[in-house]
């Protein structure tokens, strides 16, 4: 498995996003981190950078995770980019949301601690990670 990952991390909260580089960086030290706040700053950050793997917050401003999801997959040369979907919110309804915009898994935000590193490895050997509740 590649260690030295471009690694997006999507969330409006600075302190969910230092907690959540912190335990990435528990898995993959030497990966490089990259941190949005708005759904815009996705879309625009994926432009300019090729990312192994983004880190999506469900509820972004200006746009939503899952919208920002959409519109990613749906553009050619993001279609093997891996989009691990986020929320704090423990509901089926954002995981088929996400799953049907194209992401690739979807954790709730408690359970990144238990499953961070089941979920990025998945994604990043080419398998998805869906847990339902």
């Amino acid at each position: 498995m590649k260690e030295n990952l471009k690694i997006l991390i999507a969330d409006e909260y600075e302190t969910v996003s230092r907690i959540t580089a912190i335990m990435l960086r528990n898995f993959y030290e030497n990966s490089a981190i990259d941190f949005a706040k708005t759904g815009i700053d996705v879309i625009e950050m994926v432009e300019k950078n090729k990312y192994d793997l983004v880190l999506m917050d469900s509820c972004l401003p200006e746009m939503s995770g899952v919208e920002a999801t959409r519109l990613l997959k749906a553009k050619k040369e993001n279609r093997n980019l891996k989009i691990l979907g986020m929320s704090i919110y423990q509901t089926n309804i954002y995981i088929d949301e996400f799953r049907g915009a194209g992401a690739s898994g979807f954790i709730i935000k408690d359970k990144l601690n238990d499953y961070m590193k089941k979920a990025t490895e998945n994604l990043v050997s080419g398998s998805d990670f869906f847990i339902y509740i």
